[in-house]
């Protein structure tokens, strides 16, 4: 069953980049994130002129994503931790109401039984939402091409994704 899930900053902008945050957001029915996050993408995103943090807007102004502060003890235990800025945020949102937490975020990765935390990231959601149906393959394969350009991801791990889809 899928339930509301919680973005960290890289796999929104992945997502909007891709133009698949809308179909993302309905997939998990809603999405969480924190203010450090909303200040990562939104607020930077459109000081600098990116067209993703627009995107990242529009959704949250349509309600879908609800931006929601971490409670305060939360959000220490994961800053000793050494997760600071949005992905602690995040992390803390998301351990805080005991949601997924998509993130591409390899200290946040590394963390994840200590953090006690069900991680997901970008390429996972995108093969996630092709294989149910709920995108076609075709906007799965271009949202791979995207990745790749963008350059974040490696090539092996891209072309993994991409033999999934083709093969379901």
């Amino acid at each position: 069953m899928r339930r509301m899930i919680v973005f960290d900053s890289m796999v929104l902008i992945h997502l909007a980049k891709t133009n698949l945050l809308r179909d993302a957001v309905l997939f998990y029915k809603k999405g969480l994130i924190p203010p450090a996050v909303y200040g990562e993408t939104v607020a930077a995103g459109k000081a600098a002129g990116y067209a993703d943090a627009l995107e990242i807007e529009k959704e949250i102004k349509s309600g879908k994503i609800l931006v929601k502060k971490p409670k305060k003890a939360q959000l220490l235990m994961f800053e000793n931790l050494g997760l600071r800025g949005g992905e602690g945020e995040s992390a803390a949102l998301a351990r805080e109401h005991g949601l997924l937490l998509a993130t591409d975020d390899d200290a946040v990765k590394s963390r994840k039984i200590v953090l006690k935390i069900e991680l997901v990231g970008t390429i996972a959601i995108i093969v996630k939402m092709a294989n149910s149906g709920k995108i076609e393959k075709k906007r799965a394969l271009a949202s791979f091409l995207m990745l790749r350009k963008i350059g974040w991801f490696s090539s092996a791990v891209l072309d993994k994704a991409r033999m999934v889809v083709e093969n379901v």
